[in-house]
């Protein structure tokens, strides 16, 4: 047994490692928690060294795995032991603690060996338990194994489990002693029980392991065997029931058995897997800290964190140094054995449940959060020198990265898995690099210091010059240079910042994304990641092979059903054209009617004229002063006409903020295209010139068509004539002038100019576009007041101080800008009415592998998977003529990853029973469940409400032609994006409307065909304003910002009238809407959103709701709130049980100005709650404590917050705590209500985390804006809607309409009034006693 003295020696090395990482990397010394808090607040301004030196390589962890390997005893030395002489217990404990310690460390051999020692040891000493216990143990094991080896293939798989269960079948004999034995016998220790529990439970999982009902089932009645046991307190009892629950999740992901259906006789209620995962977390943490201070260590670390604790350093906590390091043993500290076997048994549940919790969060997409458990998990790995576990973790993060097309970063997660596997340095070079380099730098000049101490992004300048290191470390052959952890110059962990603003990688392309679709393949994936990897390296134990890993980036886990659904759902459903009778317009154009020559010209003649300057329009006079004033100094910019000069690159001119990266899809500039900001000289002497008259000189032109390929001086033709001859509608034809390449059209329909409308060009690229005549606003007696005006300050945004600034470097720019401008397809499609009797067969075909996989997917929704087979089921529906069906599938295909957390917060409170409730109806409403049928079930429960459901359908083509298509009725892609991970060039808008409140449920969709002509122009014209809008707020000059803000005001709100009249007819505004629908009023039925991707972004209340006029006595504005999904909308409604949220005015709690930097703000709302609400209780100028926080959601009815963004550094505590609140929420804070849009993933938006802890409204901002003119808002906005003092308002009392009429506050009302959103339910203010 000498081979067990091995343990020490094991601990030894364990400790020595731990010594060496915490001197290298001194974070290490803080808890989980505590590191991360930081890391991410600070990702951006520091270099994290962390990346590669605190990575476990398999180099250095290497002496672990064998000292750990000489710790099994050989077997036959085990039948010769004398038994009279031996201490079984002490070994079966000794070995047991092998077995786990090889478990954690994937160290199959080793455990294995370990196991079965267990095995001939037991059957040595007649130890039945213990050797069924070995025995389960070992099969366990090798199911582990084919899991980790046959993930691609369930065949295979399958066959290994049958031959794993033959081989238990084969020892009956034995099972059947040990039934007797423990029918018989009282079991004389908890750790027995614990055996007993564990042998049943995996015996269950073993023999049913393809059919999660009967092992869930079959699970239960082995809780109830055990039920005294498992109901006592201690330890073993407490581990029992994690790891029932751990088989239990297990079973359920690995199976991709879908839930029950939801019904009126269940009794039981479902329970969110990512609930059960993060509930088997802490378990294992209550464990870990439970055994640590049961064994009286005193361990610096935060009581809440507990498992972070590295089990091994247990053994030696006054030994740190490793020359301290003795052979003291375990006996010697009075630390049994059985107690480390509990210790790394909590260890080891611990990290399955972090390691489950990671995986979920990652498939579910939400970023943010995936991102910190993630980097948990690493950080687990670290403590632990566990490099199976590093890889894993690392592998989602290349997942995430990869679905949020953030190339940059997924190649950095591949490099980091190359260095986990390749990496030759020991911890002790590393130490001694980083001590010479500090040794060196403390001897260096201030001078030198500063040229050695590059910016982050030097490297990015200088990509061949390779960066300098103090030593040079080399593998042992010599061969070739190794650019190892203290040498590499990508050091940034969560690969914040520079990714932000370099969209592509500085890194040699490594990841090679050859796939039409933008995924790349699982051989390319391999290549990469077994490159310069030794044969050895790639087989050796400890780590996971190249080809798991490739799998594990491609599919987010290594569930085999998971690999088969998304294949199927990447190559035949985004990478394939299918016919869908839906999206064919039901009116289609004749393609006979053909265009003439002339009707561009014949349209722009309608809406302009060319002439001179004498007929130059007059715009509206501006209404502010300091409009007036930014006008005066607008019309000195210089201007002359565009002559047919032969410059055909003259009408591509358009206005770019300061130093800005052009947007995908954007033409490439010239050098002179960019403006350079006014901080610049150039900058200050075009500041200059404007304070001083130019002369402009205008004269007349002659308008020519232009080619706009930059290339040519012939002319080109500019009719409206699509290829094949079909008309384009009229309605989008203004329009199409833009995707031919000209200027954004500004013309509203009603609202046409009265003069002729003339075209100038800038011969300065720093002035602005539009221009001013001098005469419009000289009034007669303005004279000195116009002096004073153009004196009023700037507003600020302080927020955009701490944004990431974009490159000033004009070369380093334009290396990273896209190059080529995007093909707009303007072909209508040819007939595709009749199609063939054999493609209609073959897509039902397709149809019945999709519900399959639908099925599938419900067992854990993958937002990016489940989206586009709903899309194409319902698609599939509604050409059928099913609108219930339709609406159901559109409706599950949209938040599927807030319903996840939802569902996730509703599980931990099913103690109340409104909460089960909740939590009941948003699985009825989700997959695979009917939701059309459970909203027709509780039409009479329904509040009156309407939902309105606007999706894009971005990943799913329509095929052109009826010819050549495959057995699944699929054609090859035409349209796909490259490098868009299956997104298309021609996009669908769809919108499905549910009325409730009536005795029926009505369920409606359509297709919006004209938003596929010009949606995603507009959709990027919306971001490059957005973009300018961030830049004007950065403009010191007071004439350039004042004149910058009113032109990005007027553009917003003609860009908003446009989408409006070019994507939506009459009839589809007044459908949206419900007029008609109902005798009652449209204001009285309120209205909620739920909007998809890229749609979130936009101000959908005004572009629908926002075309009214002030002189009609009859309202059509109701209250329109926003939410992420149908499903989310009835869990809220069962939640609040009402359709509009009632508070109380008086009570009230306000967070104002909490980062002291918003003077103007405290100073003004100070004194306006003193004067207006003297109740009001909140804090000014100061972070709120967390106790304070939660008081004002738990305790008050509405709850102001008036400071920057959503106020999560001093929000969040609140939700951390899982406390139930009340409070209406005014989160008024630069886009505290913006999604994030993370590539493929669904958009998110942090204020969701108010709705999700209760809250039932939430009032937030949709972008950027200005302090003072949002302040002027907000106080409007409360006296409408609170104090009600809007004596000219008596049409309605909507909660929308208030944020309406607040507008007009505004200096700027659309680029400031119309950022205001509203999400949950509508609010209403009730005054109680």
């Amino acid at each position: 047994m000498n081979s067990l003295d091995n343990l020490d020696h094991f601990f030894d090395a364990y400790e020595k490692a731990t010594h060496q990482l915490r001197l290298l990397i001194p974070s290490l010394n803080e808890s989980v928690a505590t590191s991360l808090r930081s890391h991410l607040a600070s990702s951006q301004s520091k270099l994290d060294k962390e990346v590669y030196a605190g990575l476990p390589t398999l180099h250095n962890s290497r002496s672990l795995f064998q000292t750990l390997e000489r710790c099994t005893p050989p077997l036959g030395f085990l039948t010769q032991v004398d038994v009279s002489n031996l201490h079984a217990r002490q070994f079966l404990s000794r070995l047991e603690l092998v077995a786990i310690l090889a478990s954690v460390y994937e160290l199959h051999s080793t455990e294995a060996a370990a196991w079965q020692a267990v095995e001939v040891l037991s059957r040595h000493t007649q130890r039945v338990i213990d050797e069924v216990y070995g025995l389960v143990n070992r099969a366990f094991l090798k199911l582990r194994i084919a899991e980790q080896m046959c993930f691609a293939d369930s065949k295979k798989l399958m066959h290994k489990i049958g031959r794993i269960q033959s081989a238990l079948k084969s020892k009956s004999s034995l099972f059947t002693a040990y039934e007797d034995l423990v029918s018989r016998v009282r079991l004389p220790t908890a750790h027995a029980n614990l055996q007993c529990v564990v042998v049943d439970s995996l015996l269950v999982y073993l023999e049913h392991y393809d059919n999660w009902y009967a092992i869930s089932s079959r699970l239960d009645i082995v809780m109830m065997r055990h039920k005294n046991f498992l109901d006592s307190k201690v330890w073993a009892a407490v581990y029992c029931r994690a790891f029932a629950n751990w088989l239990t999740l297990r079973a359920r992901l690995s199976t991709g058995a879908p839930p029950a259906l939801i019904t009126d006789e269940d009794v039981e209620n479902p329970v969110s897997s990512l609930f059960a995962a993060i509930n088997i977390k802490t378990h294992g943490r209550t464990l870990v800290k439970f055994i640590m201070s049961h064994i009286g260590l005193q361990v610096d670390h935060c009581d809440d964190d507990k498992e972070n604790l590295p089990p091994g350093e247990s053994l030696y906590p006054n030994r740190l140094g490793a020359s301290n390091i003795s052979n003291t043993s375990v006996d010697r500290l009075h630390i049994t054995a059985q107690d480390m076997v509990n210790l790394w048994l909590g260890s080891r549940l611990l990290l399955n449940g972090t390691l489950q919790v990671a995986e979920l969060y990652t498939l579910l997409g939400t970023v943010k959060e995936a991102r910190v458990y993630q980097l948990e998990l690493l950080r687990i790995a670290q403590r632990l020198h566990n490099p199976s576990c590093a890889q894993s973790a690392i592998c989602m993060m290349a997942y995430t990265d990869l679905i949020s097309q953030r190339k940059w970063a997924f190649d950095l997660r591949l490099s980091q898995l190359k260095h986990i596997v390749n990496c030759i340095v020991s911890l002790d070079d590393v130490l001694k690099s980083r001590n010479l380099s500090l040794t060196n730098k403390t001897n260096k000049s201030n001078d030198e210091k500063a040229e050695e101490d590059e910016e982050e992004s030097g490297f990015l300048k200088h990509g061949n010059r390779k960066k300098q290191s103090i030593e040079r470390l080399c593998d042992s052959d010599g061969e070739e240079e190794y650019e190892g952890m203290a040498t590499n110059p990508v050091v940034d962990a969560l690969a914040g910042g520079l990714p932000e603003v370099y969209p592509v990688t500085p890194i040699e392309g490594i990841a090679v994304i050859k796939s039409p679709s933008g995924y790349p393949s699982l051989q390319t994936v391999m290549e990469i990641l077994s490159a310069n990897s030794g044969q050895r390296a790639c087989d050796e134990e400890g780590v996971f092979t190249p080809f798991a890993c490739s799998y594990k980036i491609l599919n987010g886990c290594l569930w085999v059903w998971m690999g088969e659904v998304a294949d199927l759902i990447r190559t035949k459903v985004i990478g394939r054209d299918h016919f869908f009778s839906a999206l064919v317009p039901t009116s289609q154009i004749s393609e006979e009617k053909l265009f003439s020559s002339d009707d561009l010209s014949t349209m722009l003649e309608n809406k302009c004229s060319v002439s001179s300057c004498d007929a130059a329009v007059t715009p509206a006079r501006p209404l502010t002063k300091a409009a007036r004033a930014a006008a005066r100094g607008a019309q000195a910019t210089l201007s002359t006409p565009i002559h047919s000069t032969g410059r055909d690159d003259i009408s591509d001119r358009f206005l770019r903020p300061p130093n800005a990266l052009l947007r995908l899809g954007v033409s490439q500039p010239k050098d002179d295209d960019f403006i350079v900001s006014s901080k610049t000289r150039r900058g200050v002497n075009a500041a200059k010139a404007l304070s001083a008259p130019v002369a402009i000189q205008k004269e007349t032109i002659e308008f020519e068509s232009v080619d706009r390929s930059r290339r040519s001086g012939r002319p080109v033709d500019l009719s409206l004539k699509a290829p094949g001859g079909a008309e384009i509608p009229s309605s989008c034809s203004s329009s199409l002038s833009n995707h031919l390449g000209f200027p954004t059209s500004r013309f509203v329909p009603g609202r046409e100019l009265k003069t002729s409308l003339q075209i100038l060009r800038d011969n300065d690229v720093q002035k602005e576009v539009t221009t001013f005549c001098a005469s419009e606003y000289c009034d007669i007696n303005d004279g000195k007041q116009l002096d004073e005006e153009v004196e009023e300050p700037v507003e600020t945004c302080p927020a955009v101080a701490f944004r990431v600034p974009l490159p000033r470097n004009l070369k380093l720019t334009k290396k990273y800008l896209p190059h080529g401008r995007p093909h707009i397809n303007l072909a209508l499609p040819s007939s595709l009415h009749d199609p063939p009797e054999t493609l209609i067969k073959a897509q039902d075909a397709f149809a019945d592998r999709l519900y399959r996989a639908y099925s599938n997917l419900a067992a854990f929704p993958v937002p990016h998977l489940l989206r586009p087979v709903c899309q194409w089921l319902g698609l599939r529906w509604l050409g059928l003529g099913n609108q219930n069906q339709a609406a159901r599938y559109f409706g599950q295909a949209t938040g599927i990853a807030a319903c996840g957390l939802f569902t996730s917060i509703l599980s931990s409170k099913l103690k109340f029973e409104v909460c089960a409730e909740s939590l009941r109806s948003v699985y009825a409403m989700s997959a695979p469940n009917d939701s059309s049928a459970y909203l027709n079930s509780r039409s009479n429960e329904m509040p009156p409400m309407d939902v309105v459901q606007l999706m894009l359908v971005d990943e799913l083509g329509q095929v052109q032609t009826f010819n050549n298509y495959d057995s699944d009725g699929t054609q090859p892609a035409a349209d796909l994006v490259t490098g868009g991970l299956g997104s298309r060039k021609h996009v669908y808008l769809i919108a499905t409307r549910w009325s409730l409140g009536d005795s029926k449920v009505v369920c409606e969709s359509r297709v919006i065909h004209n938003f596929s002509l010009t949606g995603l122009q507009y959709l990027k014209d919306f971001d490059e304003l957005q973009s300018r809008n961030v830049e004007s707020m950065q403009e010191e000059d007071r004439r350039r910002f004042w004149s910058l803000r009113f032109s990005l005001d007027s553009q917003l709100k003609n860009l908003i009238d446009e989408m409006r009249s070019h994507w939506f007819t009459i009839e589809d505004l007044k459908w949206i809407k419900g007029e008609g629908d109902s005798q009652d009023c449209g204001c009285k039925r309120s209205c909620v959103l739920v909007l998809d991707r890229q749609l979130t972004l936009l101000p959908w209340e005004w572009i629908i709701w926002g075309q009214w006029d002030e002189g009609e006595t009859k309202c059509y504005v109701p209250g329109v709130c926003r939410n992420f999904s149908i499903s989310l909308v009835v869990g809220h409604l069962n939640l609040t049980k009402s359709h509009v949220a009632e508070f109380d005015p008086h009570s009230a709690f306000y967070v104002v100005n909490p980062e002291a930097n918003l003077s103007h703000t405290e100073t003004t709302f100070k004194d306006y709650f003193d004067q207006n609400f003297p109740k009001w209780d909140g804090i000014l100028g100061r972070p709120p404590q967390a106790q304070e926080v939660l008081r004002g959601f738990t305790q008050r009815d509405l709850f102001v917050y008036l400071g920057h963004g959503n106020g999560s550094k001093c929000l969040m505590s609140a939700f951390d705590e899982g406390q139930n609140a009340k409070a209406v929420a005014l989160i008024i804070g630069c886009s505290s209500g913006r999604p994030r849009l993370e590539g493929r993933h669904e958009a998110y938006a942090s204020v969701f985390n108010h709705l999700i802890t209760g809250a039932p409204t939430a009032v937030s901002l949709l972008w950027d804006v200005t302090d003072k003119d949002i302040d002027r808002f907000t106080q409007k906005f409360i006296d409408n809607w609170i104090l009600r003092r809007d004596e000219d308002d008596t049409t309605s009392s909507s909660m929308t309409w208030k944020i309406f009429r607040a507008t007009k506050a505004c200096k700027l009302q659309s680029l400031v009034g119309k950022s205001v959103v509203v999400y949950g339910i509508p609010a209403v203010p009730v005054c109680r006693k």
